[in-house]
């Protein structure tokens, strides 16, 4: 089969431009570095005129009597692409002039500079394509660190010998970001162990000869890669690296890439073109296509592409909507093939974590930059079940910044340049008993500036965490602070309670709140049960909604209430807040309609900065695109779902079973909502429960942090709805405290502690 690829070129003309200047700069740089070291080299310094001829003329000769030839060969082929005119020599005397200042400051080495003009230049543009996010350089330095010098008894550090049996990889790269950072942390735990002989080129060598490996799609990704790594000593010569761009998309004669994820195959050794994947190599001698074997890796540190096949379905980049089908396809059969179907919703990172696993010895360390969503996603459970049968999850770290713009701040993110919340988890292979793992989870409440702070953190975090005796459960945590400021909380709890999911541990930033929901969860404090025990039907998806109606402006026999606006602040919403639906497909429109109509209705999507109450009734059945439809089975337990989902106990619950996507918002689907704990009907007088609905359901609420200060405050309709299930369920819990904290709560309030 043979598959044709056309190519919109419209929107790639810049992009291509800026590839090219990238590629240049980055071969500019290291002929500066070299020339600081090798006197055959000349130094950009002596250009002054005539670059392009120059250039191509150091160029040739360092890759015919000097080798580096990966480095400088694709900037040679560029550079002679590229028209002589005054414009070509404009541009490489001004990127001569940034190379040189770049490495004569130290940025290039200190502050991964490069890249950040990846990032900034590249990503942008591409970038979105892959939904690739460039790792901060905090974030690199937090997660390899905490890899690393954790104590581990079979890792050594104090030999070159002993360091150079590690495999390291990092099988979606990008600019090296995460590689660099492992380097520099095993490059601190072997200075720091004061060897007889500190050998640092030798170590350099075989960093980039056997230690590392480093894969990726996009050649002057992986090319950057090799660039950033060798920077770190550029006076230590090497012959050979695990740096690999790996094809992706559609062969001509039909064969499907996935890049790093065709590893998923269940052969074992993949060799040749036609078999498996070819891959080209960057060395400092070679570029040339060659089988790849992957290593048995004791660390697989990766931030994967985590982009879904969502509208815009931009899973596999630039591919054309025919290859995209291939791919999807190839991707679905691959998961299938080792009993992971149905993963494909959560994304790419998903399959990459299967990756991951197959690369990882036993007792190896999993460190991965992911979706906050991974902790209680549907779409993520088989992921999250491989990870709590078969490893130790040695960290959660939750990033609960909410961001300032005036310094550059940006909210809950561990990648640059995305909204969404994302964790970094750090996990260990093991068959150790599930009782006797535990699972540390640091809450960071302003997230690091900078490398130094990512290592004090990481200091603090690693010798309290290994002095902390008890679990969250018995109110055992410790702060982490920076120059006298408290910035986090660092917390213990064991894994065997993670079944249920991995957020309502860290749903917030204070420790407290997360240990009532805990307590709330796996305490008998009350009588509970699940919302399926009492429902007959959960409703329907805005996806189903809006395929059969669109909005009508019109009065209609569709009653539909679209969007879930602040203006909705009572439990009893009348017909001024009812709109119409107009079906598009006829008959299966109206049986949708017909099959799902509620008048109770609880919220799909809150956020919880700007919007006031979980559930409401309305006044006639409806549709809702923000909100579930459920049926009971019993009518008469209507008021008390409606009150329970809004107090305070309610929220915490509803908030446990729901997917965290970014900052004040929430996310619960069906098969979330089934397991909503909802009080036993039996433990409420429920003539006293709709005796107290009729009482308030016209009375207005406060957006959430609002209604939590009134609370506090002995006011607000939400403490009356409190005092009412405290009474009636005879609960000692003083609320007014925790009044406070979610006041307060970043995800909430969105203000930086």
């Amino acid at each position: 089969m043979k598959v044709k690829i056309k190519r919109n070129n419209n929107k790639f003309d810049k992009d291509i431009i800026r590839i090219a200047c990238f590629v240049l700069f980055d071969a500019l740089v290291f002929q500066e570095a070299l020339a600081g070291i090798n006197p055959q080299i000349t130094s950009l310094r002596k250009i002054t005129k005539d670059f392009q001829s120059s250039l191509i003329k150091e160029w040739t000769f360092i890759t015919e009597k000097i080798n580096y030839s990966p480095i400088f060969q694709i900037a040679l082929e560029i550079l002679k692409d590229f028209s002589s005119s005054p414009e070509t020599e404009n541009i490489l005397k001004e990127l001569s002039i940034i190379a040189i200042d770049a490495l004569s400051s130290g940025i290039v080495l200190k502050h991964d500079f490069m890249g950040r003009i990846y990032h900034k230049l590249l990503l942008r543009t591409t970038g979105e394509y892959y939904a690739t996010y460039y790792t901060s350089i905090p974030a690199a330095w937090l997660l390899a660190n905490l890899i690393f010098k954790t104590p581990k008894e079979n890792w050594q550090f104090s030999s070159i010998e002993d360091i150079k049996k590690l495999k390291i990889i990092d099988p979606a790269c990008g600019s090296g970001t995460l590689l660099s950072a492992s380097y520099m942390a095993i490059k601190d735990m072997y200075i720091l162990s004061r060897p007889d002989d500190l050998n640092l080129k030798t170590l350099h060598k075989y960093f980039l000869e056997e230690i590392i490996h480093g894969w990726d799609i996009l050649d002057y990704a992986s090319h950057l890669t090799l660039t950033t790594l060798a920077l770190h000593n550029y006076s230590s010569e090497f012959k050979r690296s695990n740096i690999y761009r790996l094809p992706t998309g559609v062969s001509s004669t039909g064969i499907v890439h996935l890049g790093s994820l065709s590893f998923l195959k269940t052969q074992g050794v993949l060799v040749g073109r036609g078999f498996g994947d070819s891959s080209v190599q960057k060395g400092m001698d070679t570029d040339v296509e060659v089988s790849i074997n992957p290593p048995v890796s004791d660390v697989v540190i990766m931030n994967p592409p985590f982009s879904r096949s969502a509208k815009p379905n931009i899973k596999f980049g630039y591919s054309t909507e025919v290859v995209k089908k291939l791919m999807d396809k190839e991707l679905i059969k691959l998961t299938q093939q080792i009993g992971m179907a149905g993963i494909g919703q959560a994304g790419l990172g998903a399959p990459f974590i299967l990756l991951a696993n197959k690369l990882l010895k036993p007792e190896g360390r999993i460190g991965i930059v992911i979706p906050r969503a991974l902790l209680s996603g549907v779409s993520w459970a088989k992921i999250r079940d491989l990870l709590f049968n078969n490893y130790e999850i040695k960290y959660i770290i939750s990033n609960f910044d909410p961001g300032d713009k005036s310094n550059g701040i940006e909210p809950w993110n561990w990648s640059e340049k995305t909204d969404l919340g994302e964790v970094l988890i750090i996990a260990e292979k093991t068959d150790k008993p599930k009782n006797k793992r535990y699972v540390a989870y640091l809450s960071l409440w302003n997230k690091p500036k900078n490398e130094v702070e990512s290592l004090l953190i990481s200091q603090q975090v690693i010798n309290s965490s290994a002095s902390l005796t008890g679990t969250i459960l018995d109110s055992s945590w410790i702060s982490i602070s920076l120059n006298n400021k408290e910035v986090g909380i660092l917390y213990k709890v064991p894994q065997e309670i993670l079944d249920y999911n991995w957020l309502y541990p860290c749903l917030f930033a204070n420790p407290s709140l997360n240990k009532l929901i805990i307590e709330l969860i796996k305490l008998n404090i009350f009588p509970k049960t699940k919302l399926e025990t009492l429902a007959k039907d959960l409703g329907t998806d805005i996806k189903q909604v809006k395929t059969y109606f669109e909005q009508s402006k019109s009065t209609t026999s569709f009653s539909l209430l679209w969007g879930h606006q602040g203006s909705m602040n009572t439990l009893y919403l009348g017909s001024s807040f009812i709109g119409y639906g107009k079906p598009k497909a006829g008959a299966k429109s109206k049986a949708l309609f017909d099959k799902q109509k509620s008048s109770l209705l609880i919220a799909e999507r809150p956020h919880l900065k700007t919007e006031n109450l979980l559930c409401v009734e309305t006044s006639q059945e409806v549709l809702a695109t923000a909100f579930w439809e459920i049926q009971l089975q019993d009518n008469q337990l209507k008021p008390l779902l409606i009150l329970w989902l809004n107090s305070t106990l309610g929220f915490l619950l509803y908030l446990s079973v729901s997917t965290n996507s970014m900052g004040e918002i929430f996310k619960t689907k069906k098969d979330q909502l089934k397991y909503l704990p909802i009080v036993r009907p039996e433990s409420i007088n429920l003539q006293k429960c709709h005796n107290l609905y009729n009482n308030i359901k016209l009375s207005t609420f406060s957006p959430f942090p609002e209604e939590f200060k009134l609370a506090y405050d002995g006011k607000g309709v939400r403490k009356i709805i409190d005092d009412f299930f405290l009474k009636e369920l005879r609960l000692d819990l003083d609320l007014k405290p925790y009044y406070k904290m979610l006041a307060e709560e970043p995800m909430i309030s969105l203000k930086r502690i």
